[in-house]
């Protein structure tokens, strides 16, 4: 396969990978706001976590993930999704970077 025809599969492969993270991440907010109401309050109920709109660097969604909070649960399939969605904004982020190696490489030859 030569990197003209890897690049588009790559960049659509991101969009998906992003796309369902950003997805399942506001399911997870939802989520803890519903079913673990005493961890969404100690963080301060963020409704911004909600639909995944701007916030601080402090209070971000992304800092409960990668700070692994959800463990405060104490729910086998809920930290199981964290621990997904915790992986998959890294292999997203890895993934577009990747991407836009090999469209540049593409552009470039």
């Amino acid at each position: 396969m030569s990197l003209q025809q890897l690049a588009p599969a790559l960049v659509i492969a991101a969009m998906v990978l992003l796309l369902g993270v950003v997805a399942f991440t506001s399911v997870a907010a939802h989520m803890l706001r519903s079913r673990f109401p005493d961890v969404w309050q100690s963080e301060g109920q963020p409704r911004e976590w909600l639909w995944l709109q701007r916030t601080s660097a402090q209070s971000h969604v992304l800092g409960f993930l990668d700070e692994r909070r959800y463990l405060a649960t104490n729910d086998d399939r809920y930290i199981r999704l964290c621990a997904i969605l915790r992986v998959g904004w890294y292999a997203a982020l890895l993934l577009f970077l990747v991407a836009f190696a090999v469209l540049a490489a593409v552009v470039l030859a």
